[in-house]
């Protein structure tokens, strides 16, 4: 969701345009990363324990996210939420495995996708 915003979180904080721009993958790098880890610590934690948790992050760190005074604190912010959302959807997918025998997974998969698929251009307004 930042990415629409770059040049007006550049004319509000004075930066390069480049510079905001580096916010996407401040947040995509360790989101991608962090999500390889969540099926081991998901092993050793639990899956529902763990998924609370990455919800939890993934809120507070996006409002403290709205607190930030700089590019700087923003990428800060950025970087945390990328490494606690990571989790959401991996642990998803786990848990409607584990809830839906195969026959019955096709509806909650397709709940799960189109949300986050229709939730998107939701956010975007």
């Amino acid at each position: 969701m930042v990415a629409p915003i770059i040049p007006a979180l550049s004319s509000i904080f004075g930066s390069a345009v480049q510079t905001v721009g580096l916010l996407v993958p401040a947040y995509l790098i360790p989101y991608g990363i962090a999500t390889l880890l969540y099926g081991l610590l998901a092993d050793r934690l639990g899956v529902q324990r763990l998924m609370f948790a990455s919800l939890a992050a993934f809120a507070t760190l996006t409002a403290l996210t709205a607190t930030a005074a700089s590019i700087e604190q923003i990428a800060l912010w950025r970087v945390l939420t990328g490494l606690g959302a990571s989790g959401v959807v991996p642990l998803a997918l786990v848990l409607i495995s584990k809830l839906f025998p195969y026959e019955q997974r096709g509806r909650p998969l397709g709940w799960l996708f189109g949300a986050m698929a229709g939730g998107w251009p939701l956010a975007r307004r």
